[in-house]
């Protein structure tokens, strides 16, 4: 019985011994497991980390490759307006050469009809600045200069050519670019009448002058004399106002004035 016991005892102490031992390597796998895991999770924490701040890297670049691309095409616009500016310059400045020498060949005729070479080069200096001065407003880009305009056109198209269908069109001054044109009134003495005629004829501007139909239309007044109420009223039905005392052209429209599209 005690040999039975004693092999009984040590088959316990082996058994024992052996959960022991399974125990203990089952806790190392598992512990190698959860570690392998760990690392796993910081690597793949790490590569995301990586992957973001590459991302960002890249964002910032394009980021900056487009600011520098748009400062390129912005130094661009700035560039080819500037050469259209000086094209502009360049074409009102042959033209307005062309006007002073055309006035001086024609000095000799002009003095025999009673009209000197100073007031006509007073109207040539009053054509430029006002040129000058509505270009001045985005939008407008002028460069030539017409005076003293006139053309016949028909009240009904299909009315016939008689007298009575037939209207005259008088213009005063027109300062004219690719796409737009400022039709100019001009009068010594300017009032509230003389402001509504003119808008109302400009209703058939574009009928007369056919010519320039394809152009968005602004209007003008050029005076020597007028009071507050008018120019207030002038500038209200949009117009330029400008008083033009030859050399001088001054600008009364208040700050922040618009120009009406006429038709």
């Amino acid at each position: 019985d005690r040999a039975e016991a004693k092999a009984l005892q040590k088959k316990w102490a082996q058994q024992r011994a052996k959960d022991k031992a399974e125990a203990r390597a089952e806790a190392k796998a598992k512990a190698r497991a959860e570690a392998k895991a760990k690392a796993k999770a910081e690597a793949d924490r790490r590569r995301k980390e990586a992957e973001d701040r590459k991302k960002e890297a890249e964002d910032r670049k394009k980021e900056a490759e487009d600011r520098q691309k748009e400062a390129e095409d912005r130094k661009k616009e700035a560039e080819a307006r500037q050469k259209e500016a000086e094209a502009r310059q360049k074409e009102a400045d042959r033209r307005l050469a062309e006007n002073e020498q055309l006035i001086s060949s024609l000095g000799k005729n002009v003095r025999g009809m009673g009209v000197s070479i100073g007031e006509i080069t007073e109207a040539i200096t009053v054509s430029r600045k006002i040129i000058e001065v509505v270009n001045e407003f985005e939008g407008i880009d002028v460069n030539g200069f017409l005076t003293n305009l006139e053309k016949t056109y028909l009240l009904d198209p299909y009315g016939g050519l008689e007298g009575k269908n037939r209207r005259q069109f008088e213009i005063d001054g027109l300062a004219v670019g690719k796409t737009e044109a400022v039709v100019i009134e001009a009068k010594t003495k300017l009032n509230k009448g003389d402001v509504d005629g003119f808008i109302k004829g400009l209703d058939r501007f574009k009928e007369a002058f056919d010519e320039y139909a394809n152009r968005d239309i602004y209007a003008c007044v050029a005076f020597v004399r007028s009071n507050d109420k008018t120019l207030a009223y002038a500038e209200k039905r949009g117009l330029f106002v400008i008083r033009a005392t030859p050399p001088d052209v001054e600008l009364l429209n208040s700050k922040g004035f618009k120009p009406i599209k006429f038709v």
